[in-house]
Formats: C-alpha cells, sequence, structure tokens
C-alpha cells in the first residue's frame, strides 16, 4: 500500500525559483544523482569526486550559456537604442554572475591608507578640558593580591 501511494503522489515543482533559472536540468540531474547516492549511503569517495567535477563542470557549461544570453540581450537593446535597458541587462547579469565586489587596484588601496592614517592620526583636544566636579577613587597601580581575585 505505501508504495502505491508513493507513485499516486505528485513530485512538487523544484527550482522554480528565478536565481537558478538559468541552471540547465542535466545540471539537476547530475545534483539528484550525487543526492541519492549520498542519502542511500553508497556514494564512494572517488564516485563522489567524479560526480563533484562533472557537476563543476556542468555549471562552468550554464554560466557560459547564460553570459551568451546576457550578451545577445545586450546587443539587443543596443541595436535598438535602448542603452539603459543595456546597461540594465548587463548590471543584472553581473549581480547574479558574482555578488563579490570587485578588488580595488593598488593605488586606490593606496589612496584609502592614506586617508584612514589622516583620519586616526593622534590630534590635540580641540579645547579646554571638561570640569568635572567628581571624586575619583585612587586607584592602585599593582597587580590584585590572591583574595581579591
Amino acid at each position: 500500500m505505501f508504495e502505491e501511494l508513493v507513485e499516486a503522489v505528485e513530485e512538487a515543482p523544484k527550482r522554480e525559483r528565478p536565481d537558478h533559472d538559468w541552471i540547465r536540468g542535466g545540471t539537476w540531474k547530475l545534483i539528484d544523482q550525487r543526492a541519492n547516492l549520498r542519502k542511500q549511503k553508497a556514494l564512494s569517495q572517488a564516485e563522489g569526486r567524479r560526480l563533484t567535477r562533472r557537476i563543476h563542470k556542468a555549471f562552468a557549461e550554464d554560466r557560459k550559456e547564460r553570459a551568451l544570453w546576457a550578451g545577445h540581450a545586450i546587443m539587443a537593446f543596443l541595436k535598438d537604442g535602448d542603452s539603459r535597458g543595456a546597461y540594465g541587462t548587463l548590471r543584472a547579469w553581473h549581480k547574479e554572475c558574482d555578488p563579490a565586489a570587485a578588488k580595488p587596484c593598488y593605488d586606490t588601496l593606496a589612496d584609502q591608507t592614506r586617508e584612514r592614517e589622516e583620519l586616526y592620526r593622534k590630534r590635540a583636544p580641540p579645547g579646554e578640558r571638561i570640569p568635572s566636579r567628581a571624586e575619583r577613587p585612587p586607584r592602585k597601580d599593582t597587580p590584585p593580591t590572591d583574595e581579591e581575585l
């Protein structure tokens, strides 16, 4: 009865997130294959490496296809004279492609270092000290004794 029930149940649609629409079905099959082998505890170390390499290769192909699609879309916008649409497509593709910020060049880093050194350099106070009427308790300048600890 359980097997009949399992066969009767429809699978929920997977991976409908718009972030993942660039990943092809063959790549998802490889990912599912590796996940199923892991669940069954039938994934050897060597087979796991092979599948991971195939998945990485499939992802690389999917990224190339996504870049090609974005290039065609940008060229279509530029052909129509819509530079804003081309820029928006480029920006969206770049955001999806790599969320990390680009590394700054050495000149930029040197400028930032100079700015921070200037910002944090020691300066004289701007005016007179603020008067305080509170009495300060005497402080010991020696390490605490064992009883105090």
